[in-house]
């Protein structure tokens, strides 16, 4: 299957921004009827966020931290956002 090549390649390559994307870029872009070069400039902006997530250093001491907390998104409960 087409789909099953190209995931494999993805993974291959180590694009893991662009495998974790594609699923529901692709869905996206058949719905909104988006252009080829639209649903490409959405892959490659999630490959972008994913390696700058990836290239966050994570303290010596702290190692079991999570890519969500790296990466700003995490939030602990009972923390009102500002």
């Amino acid at each position: 299957m087409l789909r099953n090549d190209i995931l494999a390649l993805l993974k291959e390559l180590k694009l893991h921004g662009l495998r974790g994307a594609y699923d529901e870029m692709l869905e996206h872009g058949r719905r909104s009827g988006a252009t080829l070069e639209r649903f490409l400039l959405d892959l490659l902006k999630a490959e972008q966020a994913e390696r700058r997530v990836r290239s966050i250093p994570i303290p010596p001491g702290d190692r079991q931290i999570s890519r969500e907390q790296r990466s700003g998104r995490f939030r602990l409960p009972g923390l009102a956002r500002r």
